[in-house]
């Protein structure tokens, strides 16, 4: 199939060409920009839309869905197509995981429905006491396997699955190539359009890398030669300047427990439970807690963040409860950005921003907005891309005042490019900042990057790596 896309009369993609066999699998990867989202939605036969809204400033969020495809082969498209996006939640319309299941794949109306759940759950290894869990309290990972579980058991040609991989843990990976396998073997299409790339490499027919605009065709060696490069020279700066440890830790979380997610109104045996959790965190030092889905990472962070309480234990920051600050102090300590940046920008222009920043005297913030984004101020906030939206988000979110910075998968959904980016204005930061920096991260490289000590949350327990 060979392609080219319009909007208002301008190229954003020129004659793509992608041969989608029967029975083979292929993975897209590359440059990170808005066209990305455009690319896998045109794959997956969701568009163009027609543009039927005549409010301008929705008009203006839609109009790059609503442009001008033009197809310049005879080849034939997958006529069935099954897409799942970079967020789960675009997926899950319904308040239980048994909702989900049985109106998006029609189980409700079989006599024999307890064994289609089965097969669905099985996907992923998850037990029948899954059905039962709201989707208010599942974690990000245990969201995007109830999203593919349901898109793998839909009976179509073809399968485009986009920024799927960082949500799921080593096994949760594994589990979808099976079933990737299985698809091709019964002569499915598949198509990965992904930033990670090590795990699945073995396992499609065609790379192809994206350069904002194009497709190319590469092999695995070539592609291998050009990734291994990756965060050899940021490696030899270090996040923070060499201080010497200080006294006082800025963080401490004394023997937290957690029996049960708050929002659950049934306790469940696979519910993510914190125990005897202790950890310090100290000023200029780096720290990275990672683990599988549902281990209760998010969990934790929200405890530190305080959206709610831990049932035991003490949370401390600088040498006070967290529960004597109000809610403006603890914004103004504790910086917090997570994996959808869009969630957390409300305002609509580059310009209120800038503004925003002035009325509160943020001068580094201004001085690194010049820097990495230095864009005009009418500047609408729909055009920026993916890694535009996560550098607006930090430059909001700390302040000479900031004394912890929490990163909820920073490099998620970035580029290579995109990732040194981030790590170079981490580091400003945390060379100017007098803080202590915690991530929440599956990307042990990166991690790496930022000399940070590794915890792993596993059973409930923090354990040092």
């Amino acid at each position: 199939m060979r392609f080219s896309y319009s909007v208002a009369g301008q190229p954003l993609f020129q004659s793509i060409y992608l041969a989608i066999e029967r029975g083979r699998s292929h993975l897209i990867t590359g440059t990170e920009n808005n066209q990305t989202t455009l690319l896998g939605g045109i794959l997956a036969n969701l568009l163009p839309v027609e543009a039927s809204i005549d409010v301008s400033a929705i008009q203006s969020l839609i109009t790059p869905y609503t442009g001008t495809l033009t197809r310049e082969s005879e080849e034939s498209w997958p006529q069935n197509t099954v897409y799942v996006s970079t967020d789960p939640d675009r997926h899950l319309l319904f308040s239980t995981v048994e909702e989900e299941i049985s109106v998006q794949l029609g189980i409700r109306q079989k006599k024999n429905r307890s064994a289609d759940y089965k097969a669905v759950l099985a996907v992923f290894s998850l037990d029948e006491s899954f059905l039962e869990r709201r989707i208010a309290t599942l974690s990000g990972g245990e969201k995007m396997k109830v999203a593919l579980a349901i898109a793998l058991m839909q009976p179509v040609d073809c399968y485009v699955f986009q920024g799927v991989i960082p949500w799921l843990d080593q096994t949760g990976r594994m589990q979808l190539l099976k079933s990737v396998q299985a698809i091709t073997a019964r002569g499915g299409a598949v198509i990965f359009i992904e930033q990670e790339t090590q795990l699945l490499l073995p396992y499609v027919e065609t790379i192809l890398e994206f350069d904002g605009q194009s497709l190319q065709e590469t092999s695995a060696d070539v592609f291998l030669k050009n990734q291994s490069v990756y965060f050899q020279e940021e490696q030899k700066t270090p996040i923070f300047k060499a201080f010497s440890t200080p006294s006082q830790p800025i963080l401490v979380l004394n023997q937290v427990a957690l029996s049960a997610h708050p929002f659950s109104e049934i306790s469940h045996a696979s519910q993510p439970l914190l125990h005897d959790i202790s950890l310090s965190l100290y000023r200029h030092r780096a720290y990275c807690i990672v683990g599988d889905n549902g281990s209760g990472k998010s969990t934790l962070i929200q405890m530190i963040f305080r959206v709610f309480k831990p049932q035991q234990g003490h949370i401390i920051l600088q040498q006070r409860e967290l529960q004597q600050y109000t809610r403006q102090r603890l914004n103004e300590l504790i910086c917090y950005v997570g994996q959808f940046p869009a969630r957390q920008l409300t305002l609509s222009t580059i310009g209120q921003y800038r503004q925003a920043m002035q009325q509160s005297r943020r001068v580094f913030s201004l001085i690194l907005m010049e820097q990495y984004l230095n864009l005009p101020d009418d500047f609408p906030l729909a055009g920026l891309s993916f890694l535009q939206m996560k550098v607006l988000c930090l430059l909001m979110g700390f302040s000479e005042e900031t004394r912890l910075m929490i990163l909820d998968e920073p490099t998620w959904g970035l580029d290579q490019s995109g990732r040194r980016v981030i790590l170079q204005l981490i580091r400003e930061i945390a060379q100017k900042i007098d803080m202590a920096l915690l991530i929440v991260s599956h990307d042990d490289s990166f991690a790496r990057a930022c000399q940070a000590d590794i915890l792993r949350l596993k059973n409930g327990a923090l354990i040092s790596c």
